[in-house]
């Protein structure tokens, strides 16, 4: 990759949104505890939160891939767009439950086609126990740790090539291996701003067990405050920008793992949030993979953008 290739503004946006986050005064209201459960997913409930329910909406152009660790720039660039139905809910004052379903539409190019596909995504189901709630503990940061499992509701690449209806495989919604993983989740209070790290291991395989890939591993560091906006029901804007990275996953072949199937994405992503009432909650966000030679392997990559709307219960 050559650095005319890159376009610079998304990585430019996340760097100013970062730097604002930081400089901006520390009156706001709101607690940092609630911005910090913001950056943990959409089915993460905040300290006073007992369930939610929600739609995501994301949209992201795969522009470029990895050869390797080698970085190319695409020149027919496919498009994913994903509608996310998700639930939460509390289990007594430590357990948190979720699911999230998604419905995948993809639009895949070739220099001579072009084709569009849909259909369900994979089903996944969370658990999340809380060891010290965040925010409720002067000296310890909030400590729990995370579990997923991920059902292959979503219709597999072999399930395309079976299906024969698409032969740029853009039906594809799935993976077709069940995976399960868990994870600490530490965040620390400072103010009015918050530091949050997560860190997930993850291990998928087919139900015959002839289809399963190594360890795949996650982390994600995330910075963020509230920020005092009188345009919203609690005064608040709630900022954050975070670094995310994955890697792993490489498929198996004779009992051993084939170096060429590991993927990894290394990404920034930035996001804003507010209370339009009491019960609705509406965040933006934004997603940049980093298009660098050896900040990702064998996967493509691209910048996302996307809107989240739930309505959240209280005690």
């Amino acid at each position: 990759m050559t650095l005319k290739t890159f376009r610079p503004l998304p990585l430019t946006l996340a760097i100013a949104i970062l730097t604002l986050v930081a400089c901006l005064p520390a009156e706001a209201r709101a607690q940092s505890c609630c911005a910090a459960s913001q950056t943990a997913g959409p089915v993460r409930l905040s300290l006073s939160e007992t369930a939610a329910l929600g739609l995501s909406l994301d949209a992201r152009v795969y522009t470029g891939r990895f050869a390797g660790p080698d970085y190319r720039r695409l020149e027919h660039p496919s498009r994913e767009f994903r509608q996310t139905l998700f639930g939460a809910m509390r289990l007594g004052e430590s357990w948190q439950v979720g699911a999230t379903l998604p419905l995948i539409e993809n639009h895949r190019r070739t220099l001579d086609d072009a084709e569009w596909g849909a259909g369900l995504g994979d089903l996944a189901l969370q658990a999340r126990y809380e060891f010290v709630a965040t925010g409720m503990s002067m000296r310890l940061p909030g400590l729990a740790i995370a579990a997923t499992t991920t059902l292959p509701t979503g219709r597999s690449p072999a399930q395309s090539l079976a299906r024969g209806q698409s032969h740029l495989l853009a039906d594809v919604s799935g993976t077709g291996l069940w995976e399960v993983g868990a994870g600490p989740q530490a965040e620390w209070i400072f103010g009015k701003a918050f530091l949050a790290s997560e860190v997930g291991v993850y291990k998928a395989f087919s139900a015959s067990g002839t289809g399963s890939k190594s360890l795949r591993w996650t982390g994600r560091l995330s910075f963020g405050r509230p920020i005092p906006l009188p345009l919203f029901w609690d005064e608040a804007l709630y900022l954050a920008a975070s670094a995310n990275i994955s890697h792993g996953g490489a498929s198996y072949q004779g009992g051993s793992p084939i170096p060429e199937t590991l993927e990894r994405a290394t990404s920034l992503s930035v996001q804003a949030g507010a209370y339009l009432s009491e019960n609705t909650y509406l965040m933006l966000r934004a997603t940049f993979d980093l298009p660098f030679d050896h900040t990702g392997h064998a996967r493509q990559i691209g910048p996302g953008a996307g809107l989240l709307l739930k309505r959240v219960f209280h005690d």
